[in-house]
C-alpha cells in the first residue's frame, strides 16, 4: 500500500516480491481483490512446489534405478573380459595368471603416471584382452616347444591384428581395443603390426609393454626359467628408447624394490 502513484515504484516493489500494489485511499473491495489474487497465487506456488518435490522424487528414483542397471551391465562387461582373458590362458598353458598378472601391474604403472580412474579402467580391461586373438592361432604355432620358424612368428605376430578384428566392434571396447592391436609396438617404430613410433603408440599400450615384458622375463616360462629380479631391472632399463618409453621407464624405475619381488613370487 502506497501513496505514491507512479510506474516506476510499482515495478520495484512487485520485482522485490509483492504480490500486488495498492494505492491510498484504499478501497474495500480493491483490498479483497488483491488478498484473493495474492491467495490465489500462493496457492498455485505451493502446488508447482509440490509438484517439482514429486518429479525430483521420480526423477531421482529412475536414476537410481538407471545407475543400478548400468552397474549390472558394467559388472557383466567385466566378468565377460575376464572369462576371455582366461580363456585364452586355458589355451597357452604356459601364461598361467599372465593377464591378472599384467593388469594389476599395468594399474601400477598407470597410477604413478597419474592417469584417471577412468583411464586406469581401460588400461586393466586393455591387459586382460592383450592377447584375445591367440584364440585364433593354430595350436601347432601356440604350443610348440621349441623356437619358431619365420612362417610360425608371422602367423604368432598376426594375434594382435586378430585380436582387434575380434572385439572391435564392440562399442564399449572402444578404448580397450587400442592396447590389443598395439601391445607389441616399439617406441623407435621397429614393432608390430603398424609399426608405430614414439607416441603416436596409445599410452596404455605403452604401459602394458612394460608390465607385459617384466612379467614374461621374472616368470618361468615353458621354453626358459625367470630371471633375477635385478637381471630383469636391467634389461627394462636397456631397452629404454628402442623397444619402451623413457617416460614409463622411468616411472617403472618408481615401483618399490619389495612390490616387484611380491609380483615375481605370484
Amino acid at each position: 500500500m502506497t501513496g505514491v502513484g507512479n510506474l516506476d515504484t510499482a515495478i520495484v516493489a512487485l520485482k522485490k516480491g509483492a504480490y500486488g500494489y495498492l494505492l491510498k485511499p484504499l478501497r474495500e473491495e480493491d483490498v479483497t481483490m488483491q488478498v484473493l489474487g495474492a491467495l490465489h497465487r500462493r496457492e498455485l506456488e505451493i502446488r508447482n512446489k509440490r509438484h517439482r518435490a514429486r518429479l525430483e522424487r521420480a526423477v531421482a528414483k529412475r536414476a537410481a534405478a538407471l545407475r543400478q542397471a548400468i552397474s549390472a551391465i558394467s559388472h557383466g562387461q567385466e566378468e565377460t573380459i575376464r572369462t576371455l582373458g582366461a580363456m585364452v590362458e586355458a589355451r597357452d598353458y604356459g601364461t598361467d595368471r599372465h593377464a591378472h598378472r599384467v593388469a594389476a601391474f599395468s594399474q601400477k604403472l598407470g597410477r604413478h603416471l597419474g592417469l584417471s580412474e577412468k583411464e586406469l579402467r581401460v588400461l586393466v580391461r586393455g591387459a586382460y584382452l592383450h592377447d584375445i586373438g591367440k584364440v585364433a592361432v593354430p595350436d601347432s604355432v601356440l604350443l610348440k616347444p621349441g623356437p619358431l620358424s619365420d612362417k610360425e612368428w608371422a602367423v604368432m605376430r598376426a594375434h594382435a591384428e586378430m585380436g582387434h578384428q575380434m572385439v572391435g566392434n564392440l562399442d564399449f571396447l572402444a578404448e580397450e581395443v587400442k592396447l590389443v592391436r598395439h601391445h607389441h609396438e616399439h617406441w623407435d617404430g621397429s614393432g608390430y603390426p603398424q609399426g608405430l613410433q614414439g607416441e603416436a603408440i596409445p599410452l596404455s599400450a605403452r604401459i602394458f609393454a612394460i608390465a607385459d615384458a617384466f612379467d614374461a622375463m621374472v616368470h618361468n616360462r615353458p621354453y626358459r626359467r625367470a630371471m633375477p629380479l635385478a637381471e630383469a631391472d636391467e634389461e627394462i632399463d636397456r631397452a629404454a628408447g628402442s623397444q619402451f618409453s623413457p617416460e614409463c621407464v622411468r616411472v617403472f624405475h618408481k615401483i618399490p624394490a619389495e612390490v616387484l619381488s611380491e609380483f615375481a613370487k605370484e
